[in-house]
């Protein structure tokens, strides 16, 4: 689970960390934090994080355009508004807010927002793309795909049950597996995020043990990516 903050209060921004140490157990969860929302958007990419909350008394008439880009960009990502009120929630219908919390943060409302995201997310890994090999059809979760490699006019899918060969070119598969925000990383590979380990020289390493090459024009936002991960 990644989460990334938006606001310059830093007391707050600390608090909400505590939060987060306190609820999450054994679960891996990364938190990132942001002084403004110009920021956050200046170090983000779709897949980078599963929830964004933002301090939405902070929020000029610019930034909140910048929040409806999110949303625009990644349908995915949950956005929590954080506020002492919600006087004003025409601003989280019209950047389709998941959650709000009321400041000052308290710890029971905390926990309910990450809860719900969890099962969001559950909710989301059984997302299934359909895969049709040797005559038959075979319904494949996202989230157990590892990566996809070109090989001429078919698609190989390296995944946590298998390989698994798909009759389409990767220009073709990559509309499919950006829904599952899988990042683009050469010409012949998409890579699933969750996956990724580290990256060192022009490689990708995953959890899997498999090592994947990043084209040069991709290394600075793959790099970027990593390193928001587990920085």
């Amino acid at each position: 689970m990644r989460i990334a903050i938006c606001g310059s209060d830093k007391a707050e921004q600390k608090q909400f960390q505590h939060y987060i140490e306190s609820w999450k157990g054994d679960r891996k969860v990364v938190v990132r934090a942001y002084e403004n929302v110009r920021q956050f958007l200046y170090n983000w990419s779709s897949g980078l994080f599963d929830m964004v909350c933002i301090n939405a008394e902070q929020l000029d008439a610019t930034e909140i355009e910048m929040v409806k880009e999110i949303r625009v960009c990644s349908k995915n990502i949950e956005i929590v508004l954080m506020r002492e009120n919600f006087e004003a929630v025409y601003q989280g219908y019209e950047v389709g807010a998941f959650y709000y919390l009321l400041r000052p943060l308290e710890e029971e409302q905390c926990r309910r927002c990450f809860d719900m995201l969890e099962q969001k997310m559950n909710e989301n890994a059984n997302q299934y793309l359909l895969i049709e090999e040797k005559k038959e059809v075979k319904r494949l979760s996202y989230r157990d795909i590892r990566y996809a490699k070109a090989n001429g006019r078919y698609v190989i899918l390296h995944t946590k049950i298998g390989i698994l060969k798909v009759r389409k070119n990767l220009e073709e598969m990559k509309k499919v597996l950006l829904k599952g925000e899988f990042l683009d990383i050469h010409r012949s590979y998409m890579v699933n995020p969750w996956y990724i380990e580290k990256l060192k020289g022009g490689e990708v390493w995953l959890s899997s043990g498999d090592t994947l090459p990043v084209s040069r024009t991709k290394r600075k936002e793959v790099k970027e990516i990593v390193s928001q991960y587990y920085a």
